[in-house]
């Protein structure tokens, strides 16, 4: 393990990253989820729903579709929870 980290830290240093690894990385913190990706440059973004992988495209398209619809529902869901218990 140490010679691998080793080789990967001089990798570094020559600005190439060795193992190239995206993470999604899930999370629920005061109360709500959260989403972030991680990528290989180390840099994160922080999402609602997203996708990596062979077929990211059609599964971002996939819940793109989706969320729209679940948004509405809440939005249903509170504007009823709203009128009828106040």
């Amino acid at each position: 393990m140490c010679s691998i980290l080793s080789n990967a830290l001089s990798f570094f240093h020559s600005g190439v990253r060795p193992f190239g690894v995206s993470l999604l990385i899930a999370g629920w913190d005061s109360g709500r989820p959260y989403l972030f990706q991680c990528d290989p440059s180390g840099a994160y973004f922080a999402w609602k729903a997203t996708a990596m992988g062979k077929n990211h495209v059609s599964g971002k398209a996939f819940l793109e579709k989706r969320y729209l619809l679940f948004r509405f529902f809440i939005l249903l869901f509170n504007l009823f929870k709203f009128n009828y218990l106040h």
